[in-house]
This record gives structure tokens, sequence and C-alpha cells, in this order.
């Protein structure tokens, strides 16, 4: 079944075939997605004129620009933040000042983003979506959910946490730790 209404927290795959250009996003509704799929806030497309008013606003406690995929470690650190804070946006093509750049997206920058991705741990709800800038290039969006029953979560075996519009290491006394006996 498809459909272009999500109003869900979905989780994207990237295909592992060798010429990848779609994402496929499942939902827990069971909607499939075969074709690159965007959202704002609960449902709303994200197109260029969304993106320039999310952007205007710059950095914060849920949203971190990065120029481009040079900076994917660092975005993995982002994204370990939001995931133990209250969620957030990592964009990709867009400077720290706000400037919206894009960038060119291939099959490799899909997988890079997808290698990422994939160290976090416990396995992690990130959509990706995709918008089209003038230039003819893209900006990637990487969208965390928290679960908190989840966390902490971990990138490349280190909790992060947000403060403010900075990420930093999570203190060990800041993780959650178990129940004393």
């Amino acid at each position: 079944m498809r459909n272009n209404d999500v109003t869900g927290v979905g989780v994207c795959h990237l295909c592992a075939k060798a010429s990848i250009r779609t994402l496929f996003i499942d939902s827990p509704f069971g909607f499939s997605y075969d074709r690159p799929v965007s959202r704002y806030r609960m449902g709303e497309i994200v197109n260029l004129e969304n993106l320039k008013r999310l952007v205007k606003d710059g950095e914060s406690d849920v949203v971190e620009f990065k120029k481009s995929t040079a900076q994917l470690q660092r975005a993995g650190e982002t994204l370990c933040a939001f995931l133990n804070g209250k969620g957030g946006r990592v964009y990709i093509g867009v400077t720290p000042s706000g400037d919206i750049r894009g960038q060119e997206v291939t099959d490799k920058t899909l997988l890079d983003i997808s290698s990422i991705i994939s160290q976090l741990e416990p396995s992690a709800p990130i959509d990706i979506e995709r918008v089209a800038t003038l230039n003819g290039k893209e900006v990637v969006i990487l969208n965390a959910h928290p679960i908190k029953a989840y966390q902490p979560f971990t990138f490349m075996g280190r909790p992060y946490q947000r403060v403010g519009s900075a990420t930093r290491t999570l203190p060990r006394s800041g993780s959650k730790a178990s129940p004393p006996k």
C-alpha cells in the first residue's frame, strides 16, 4: 500500500544495491514508500521554502547544520545527542551561518550516511529526508526520534548529549545506570 501522507514515525532503510537512488521508509502503520519522502512537523512536506524558514532560526538544542558529508562523524555524534534528549534534525548542506548550499547526493553519499547511522547503539529511528536546492544540489536532513526506554544511545561506543547548540560527551553520571540492588 502506498501513501504520501506520513503522520507516524518511520525508520529509514537504504537499499543495499549498488545503484541506490531511492530511500525506502517503513512506518509502524505498514505503509511503504519507494521514493524520497520528506516530512516537516507531522506530515507537512519539506520543500525549499519550508527549509529556508527552518534554517532562518539557526542552530539550537534540536537543530544542527553541517556544510557537507565531510562532517558525518560529527553529525553522528549530534544524532546520538538528539536521541539522548528530545530529538532533533541535522541538516547536511547548510553552513553554520545558515547558508543553504546543498551538496551532490550520490549512491556513495547515501551509503556513507547509512554507515554512520549504523554506528548508533541501540539501533535508532532516523528519518532521512532530501530537499532539492536551486543550484541542482540537495540538502539531506537526518531526523532523530528519541526513545526514552532505550537511552542512553551511543555513537561509536560513546554517549553524547545536547547542551544548547553544542554536542558534548555525556558524563558517566548522566548515563542511566542499573537500578540499585
